[in-house]
């Protein structure tokens, strides 16, 4: 069972990893995501977009893990976004 709990473990960690990206750019690229109620939401529903693709089309298996570990991915992408947006305006009115 433990082979079992850690190949679980990676494929729930390459889920998350997989949908952080999504949560860096969509506010860069979208006002209204800049909103961490939106990303993530956005997040979600194309998550579920994409399981429901998975559902209609036979391919791949439809699983609400997946929806909620990209979910997380979107959230987290969302906060790294958030810290080096505060960052770096910080240091530009520390350093100008």
């Amino acid at each position: 069972t433990r082979v079992r709990s850690s190949a679980a473990s990676d494929v729930y960690k390459r889920q998350i990893f997989m949908f952080i990206p999504f949560g860096i750019l969509a506010p860069v690229l979208f006002k209204r995501m800049k909103k961490m109620y939106w990303c993530v939401l956005a997040g979600f529903l194309v998550s579920c977009t994409i399981e429901i693709s998975q559902l209609l089309t036979q391919r791949g298996y439809m699983q609400i893990d997946d929806v909620l570990t990209n979910t997380a991915g979107a959230m987290a992408g969302w906060l790294i976004w958030k810290i080096v947006t505060l960052l770096t305006g910080f240091l530009k009115s520390e350093f100008t």
